[in-house]
C-alpha cells in the first residue's frame, strides 16, 4: 500500500508512545485505504478508548482529512443489539454495526488476518471468528451481567476458540477489577482451565464486609466454573494482608481453588487482555493452604507472551 513517506513517519512515531488514537487523528494528510488498515489493526482494536476517541474524533473532522471509507465508520449511536442472546444491558458495538451496514466485514476479517491479538467488543470477535480470523489471544471488556453470567460457549459457538479468552469487569461495588482467563489446554477444542481474577484495592479488603464480598464474587456461575479463582489485594503488604478480614474468610471457606495475593505498590489498570501479563511480574503470592507451597509469584494466572497485534 502506499502512503507519503512523511505520513508513515508521523504515525509509526505516534502509534509508538500512544495506546489511543486521540493523536493520530491530528495527522493532517490525507489518510487513504492502507491507512485505514492500518489504524484499525495496530491501535483501534487494542483499547476501547481508542476506538471511542477515534469515532469522535472522526465525527468533527472535515472531508478534506479523512476519505469517504473511513469517515462513514464514524457513525456514533447506542443502539443496543442482542447478536449474541446476551441480555445484559451492555450496549452493543456500534463499530460492528456500521461496518455490517457498509459490508465491510469481509474486509475488515481480510485486514485482520494476520492479527494474533484482539481486544474488542464481544460481538465483532463473535462475528470474525465465524469469518475466519484466528488471533491466539481475545479479550473483551463487559458489564456486570454478562462478565458473571454469560457462558464463555456462546461467544464462541460454532467458531474456533482463540488460546487464550479474556474477559474484563470494573466491580463498581468492589471498587476493583474482575478478570476472567479461558486457556485452552493441549489445542483440544473447547477443553480449557478457567481462572478467574479479583483485583481489589486494600480499602475493600481490610473492611468487615468480607462475607459479603466473597458471596458476590464465589457465588455466581463463573466463579463455580472456574479451576482456580485468585484474590490479588493492591497496595497492601502481606503482615496487612494475612490480617485482613478478607484473608480470615478464605482460611474459613478452605476453598483449594482459593488464593491470595498482593501488589504492594499497586499498578496501572491495563485495559486490554495481555495489559494484564504485566501484573503478573508484581504478583508476591500468599498461600492459604500450604505455607510451605515455596511459590514466590503468581505469575501461571496467566502465561506467557506474544508480540504483536
Amino acid at each position: 500500500m502506499y502512503l507519503p513517506p512523511e505520513l508513515w513517519a508521523e504515525i509509526g512515531t505516534v502509534s509508538g508512545t500512544r495506546s489511543d488514537l486521540s493523536a493520530i487523528t491530528r495527522v493532517s494528510k490525507s489518510a487513504w485505504t492502507g491507512c485505514f488498515t492500518f489504524l484499525y489493526q495496530h491501535i483501534v482494536l487494542r483499547t476501547h478508548r481508542g476506538h471511542d476517541s477515534f469515532l469522535s474524533a472522526l465525527k468533527n473532522r472535515g472531508a478534506e482529512r479523512f476519505t469517504a471509507l473511513i469517515r462513514s465508520i464514524a457513525i456514533t449511536h447506542n443502539e443496543y443489539q442482542d447478536n449474541l442472546g446476551i441480555r445484559s444491558g451492555d450496549y452493543g458495538c456500534c463499530f460492528h454495526r456500521d461496518v455490517m451496514q457498509h459490508g465491510a466485514m469481509k474486509a475488515l476479517g481480510t485486514a485482520l488476518g494476520a492479527v494474533r491479538q484482539l481486544h474488542a467488543h464481544p460481538t465483532l470477535i463473535h462475528h470474525l471468528l465465524h469469518i475466519g480470523v484466528k488471533p491466539d489471544e481475545a479479550s473483551c471488556s463487559v458489564g456486570y451481567d454478562t462478565f458473571f453470567t454469560c457462558s464463555t460457549a456462546r461467544i464462541f459457538s460454532g467458531a474456533t476458540y482463540p488460546r487464550r479468552f479474556i474477559m474484563i469487569h470494573h466491580e463498581n461495588r468492589s471498587a476493583g477489577w474482575c478478570v476472567h482467563v479461558h486457556q485452552k489446554r493441549g489445542g483440544t477444542h473447547g477443553q480449557a482451565a478457567s481462572t478467574l481474577l479479583f483485583v481489589l484495592n486494600k480499602e475493600i479488603a481490610t473492611t468487615v464486609d468480607a462475607f459479603g464480598l466473597y458471596g458476590r464474587t464465589m457465588q455466581t456461575a463463573r466463579a463455580r466454573r472456574a479451576t482456580e479463582v485468585l484474590y490479588v489485594v493492591s497496595g497492601l503488604t502481606k503482615t496487612e494482608l494475612e490480617t485482613s478480614p478478607l484473608y480470615s474468610v478464605l482460611q474459613l471457606r478452605r476453598d483449594s481453588r482459593c488464593k491470595t495475593g498482593i501488589l504492594a505498590n499497586g499498578f496501572d489498570i491495563p485495559e486490554s487482555g495481555w495489559g494484564w501479563q504485566a501484573v503478573k511480574d508484581q504478583l508476591e503470592e500468599v498461600s492459604l493452604t500450604d505455607e510451605n507451597a515455596g511459590r514466590s509469584a503468581m505469575g501461571y494466572w496467566i502465561c506467557g507472551s506474544r508480540t504483536g497485534t
